[in-house]
């Protein structure tokens, strides 16, 4: 693998935090640092950690479910999807977040999500 395609892969990669980091940005209006230093901490933190579970949890799995991995990945990819559509048609506003994003669960959600690629 060459210096190149790994900068194109990592900036791929990074793509999904920046996008929450910018929706968070638009969320909060004027962030202080504080709160820029959490977002960016946290995002950069979950980025490392998550391929280093995801290796050892793979190398570990893998093993236990080779004959019917296809099946797994089938259920999960539609669960994820089902979830999405069912709250895409779901017009409840009350997953309203009115508080500051940049702290608790709110931010420990956002970084799984944003490293789970």
């Amino acid at each position: 693998m060459t210096i190149i395609y790994s900068l194109v892969l990592a900036f791929a990669l990074g793509i999904d935090a920046f996008s929450v980091a910018v929706g968070a940005g638009s969320y909060l209006g004027k962030a202080n640092n504080r709160q820029k230093f959490r977002l960016s901490f946290h995002f950069g933190l979950f980025q490392f950690i998550m391929p280093i579970i995801g290796w050892l949890a793979g190398a570990n799995v893998a093993r236990y479910i080779a004959d019917y991995d296809h099946w797994v990945v089938f259920i999960l990819l539609s669960a994820v999807g089902g979830k999405m559509i069912y709250e895409a048609l779901k017009s409840d506003d009350s997953d309203k977040v009115d508080s500051d994003i940049t702290r608790g669960m709110v931010l420990v959600i956002l970084s799984i999500a944003t490293s789970i690629d």
